[in-house]
């Protein structure tokens, strides 16, 4: 089982605190199949953790520290992943070092390369082991064969996730993230990009979404210049203006609204190579649908 990062989203089905959304995504821990599983938040780890041990499995928690960036070049991120681990109750320690290379600038990625490498090398060596347990868990994973571990690490590099950080011209990036915690890693990968270029952004966002958390995290990031504002299709839609008078109480820098998703991003797309911006386009998987029915 495999629980990536959880933040605040889809509240009004999941709940309205870390613990219940945690609660409600630990649904899928089961007994006789071991965990890994995003460890960022100490609300989230407590109910995980609870729910592994109840179901006597073994668990492994990866947090963003463990993955420390080595470089980015040709759009590509090399990383080391490294912590140590109990494998039992007792102080039996597992010690787990791997540097891995990811298709992908954005650093938000490396704990989810992390976690699905681990749940990987897990699957290549669990053949060599009988009965699950934590010893055997931990020997699986760290059992597999040079030949299979480089296989797993070339799939990885050459792994692609559409609408993530996607560079779909020369700076010019889409980006799924569609709450306050995404945008802030987002952000953060934003920063090791763009260095001192400027940075235009459209964004439009859906009825459902803390709009105002993202817009704050964005505007006090000081890292754009300009803003573009416009709207997807459909009754869960925010109007352009709408947007507007939410960002003019955190930024006084230029903002356009736009009533055309395309007329926002071809213009965009030129201002962009005018003026030598990165152009980044976020707040909602629909936008980057559009975006990318657009192209």
């Amino acid at each position: 089982c495999i629980i990536t990062s959880i933040s605040f989203d889809h509240t009004e089905i999941l709940g309205d605190t870390l613990a219940k959304i945690a609660a409600e995504k630990a649904g899928i821990i089961k007994s006789d199949t071991p965990l890994i599983y995003c460890a960022n938040e100490a609300d989230v780890c407590n109910v995980v953790e609870s729910a592994a041990i109840s179901a006597n499995i073994p668990y492994l928690g990866v947090r963003r520290d463990n993955c420390k960036l080595i470089c980015l070049k040709d759009e590509k991120i090399t990383f080391l992943f490294s912590n140590t681990y109990k494998k039992t109750s007792v102080s039996d320690i597992a010690e787990l070092s791997y540097q891995l290379t990811i298709n992908s600038p954005a650093l938000y990625q490396m704990e989810n390369a992390a976690i699905a490498y681990l749940a990987a090398r897990y699957l290549c060596g669990q053949s060599f082991i009988q009965k699950e347990d934590s010893i055997c868990f931990w020997s699986a994973i760290t059992s597999v064969s040079e030949a299979n571990d480089n296989i797993l690490k070339k799939a990885l590099e050459h792994s692609y996730w559409a609408g993530r950080m996607e560079q779909i011209y020369t700076y010019v990036y889409l980006d799924g993230a569609h709450n306050a915690d995404g945008i802030c890693m987002l952000l953060d990968s934003l920063r090791l990009i763009a260095k001192n270029q400027k940075i235009l952004l459209l964004f439009t966002a859906v009825k459902e979404k803390d709009t105002n958390l993202m817009i704050r995290e964005i505007c006090e990031s000081g890292l754009f210049c300009q803003y573009y504002l416009t709207s997807i299709s459909g009754p869960r839609a925010i109007k352009p203006d709408a947007l507007k008078e939410k960002f003019c109480h955190f930024t006084n820098l230029p903002i356009k609204t736009f009533s055309s998703l395309k007329e926002a991003f071809y213009q965009g797309l030129e201002t962009a190579k005018q003026q030598n911006f990165i152009f980044l386009i976020t707040g909602s998987l629909y936008l980057v649908g559009s975006i990318k029915e657009l192209i």
